[in-house]
């Protein structure tokens, strides 16, 4: 029931579209994303997107370790 509401409902997104040809990403983390990330514009260059998406690692350096 959940797959056929979700086609109905997202068959003809664009967006859903296309996170679906990332490998490994079908219906629900395409969603998932969607739901995550809301309004792209809201991120003023990709960068700011990629850090609040957890995808570049950060070094934080403190009494000679690092974190």
């Amino acid at each position: 029931m959940l797959d056929q509401w979700f086609t109905r409902k997202f068959q003809s997104d664009q967006q859903i579209t296309r996170l679906k040809t990332i490998p490994g990403v079908g219906k629900f983390f395409s969603l998932l994303i969607m739901a995550e990330i809301d309004n792209i514009d809201r991120f003023s260059k990709p960068a700011k997107l990629h850090s609040y998406a957890g995808l570049v690692p950060t070094i934080h350096s403190r009494g000679g370790r690092e974190y």
